[in-house]
């Protein structure tokens, strides 16, 4: 309970204590994606079966940019256009994307004289204690939920796959989740700055 009240301020702590510019330049020029909904894709794998739109490409690129934005659907409309704050950007092109970012103020990578070492590795030591807590003590329950005789496989195998396997693309099919819906992943500064 206390790691799910915590994690997203853990993680815009994140934000402010490695990126400061980041967040400044996101609160300072909120962005807004105007596009036809029904031309944006929800790409779970992707593959040579994908195809990708000019929405989904403009949303892929703030993304990796590490930028937040809203969403806001225009139906009917065969163009992809970005607001940053009162600065409007017709259509889905990459170079004017970039430059309408950088005449902004956004730098793209974090200024490593700025980062606060000392609380970015406070916040991931947390984090790291909440998976600790919880691994330390499903190992203990689960082995001694069978006997020694069967223990490996009865417990090991299906541990295995379902903590790897599933547990493991959890974590990417919430990402993938977090970046269809009208509003941006919340912690999307981290990426940015981690480059």
């Amino acid at each position: 309970m206390i790691a799910a009240i915590t994690f997203l301020p853990l993680f815009r702590g994140l934000t402010h204590y490695v990126n400061p510019d980041l967040e400044a330049f996101a609160d300072k020029n909120p962005i807004t994606v105007s596009a036809d909904q029904s031309t944006c894709n929800f790409h779970i794998f992707v593959g040579p079966w994908s195809n990708f739109t000019q929405c989904d490409r403009a949303q892929d690129f703030l993304t990796k940019s590490g930028l937040s934005f809203k969403i806001v659907s225009v139906p009917g409309s065969k163009s992809v256009d970005m607001t940053i704050g009162s600065t409007k950007v017709e259509g889905w092109d990459n170079a004017k994307w970039t430059a309408a970012l950088k005449a902004a103020g956004y730098s793209g990578t974090a200024d490593k004289a700025k980062v606060n070492w000392f609380m970015t590795e406070l916040m991931l030591v947390i984090l790291v204690i909440y998976v600790t807590t919880v691994y330390g003590a499903i190992a203990a329950f689960l082995v001694e939920m069978f006997p020694t005789k069967i223990r490996y496989t009865s417990m090991s195998l299906p541990y295995h796959i379902g903590n790897g396997w599933f547990g493991g693309m959890c974590h990417y099919l919430q990402l993938r989740s977090w970046l269809r819906p009208a509003t941006s992943m919340p912690a999307s500064g981290i990426r940015s700055a981690s480059r």
